[in-house]
């Protein structure tokens, strides 16, 4: 399997991950604003939490599993998005997170389109699936715009905040990303 490859959007340079952005990784997906809209971002931040994040990318992408792009606007790091496989190894899971000061200018959405095609091109897979928290609405705005449907909500507990959120959850299969394609 090929290593994470560099992508281009109009405005946007997804590339791997380097050691050398550990400390914006802590910055920015630190924030409290960004952590407690994830599953998984610890809040607060540990030392050392992003390099061994960092480290993890390069062996995932070899074995195929997951591919992880940091998101660069201008040459600045100002987010991350993945694609990953779900349980069932040909559903792709695609989660994202943009550093505060990048919210609401549309940078998700464009890295999400070429992270899309890549699932469904390199990765093959039948459907990519994402869910969002019930409070943050916006990233649920992200994945309409993707393309993908929503599905149904379950109420779930986070041990890693401690709460039990909503989570809404979206799906777009093959098909109808094919179908997304050949209207554009």
């Amino acid at each position: 399997m090929p290593a994470i490859p560099t992508l281009s959007t109009p405005r946007l340079i997804l590339r791997p991950f380097a050691l050398a952005d550990a400390a914006r990784v802590r910055e920015l997906a630190g924030d409290h604003r960004v952590a407690g809209m994830t599953a998984v971002i610890p809040h607060p931040y540990p030392e050392g939490a992003a390099e061994a994040w960092i480290a993890l990318h390069a062996p995932a992408a070899t074995e195929g599993k997951e591919f992880i792009f940091a998101i660069t606007l201008n040459t600045a790091l100002i987010g991350a998005i993945e694609v990953g496989d779900a349980q069932d190894s040909a559903i792709g899971m695609l989660g994202y997170w943009i550093g505060v000061p990048y919210w609401n200018n549309g940078f998700t959405t464009e890295s999400g389109r070429v992270v899309v095609d890549i699932a469904f091109g390199m990765r093959r897979y039948t459907c990519v699936t994402s869910d969002h928290f019930s409070i943050n609405p916006a990233s649920g705005r992200v994945m309409q715009k993707l393309g993908m449907s929503y599905q149904h909500t379950t109420h779930k507990h986070f041990p890693i905040r401690n709460q039990s959120y909503d989570v809404l959850h979206y799906t777009l299969p093959r098909e109808q990303w094919l179908a997304q394609r050949a209207q554009a």
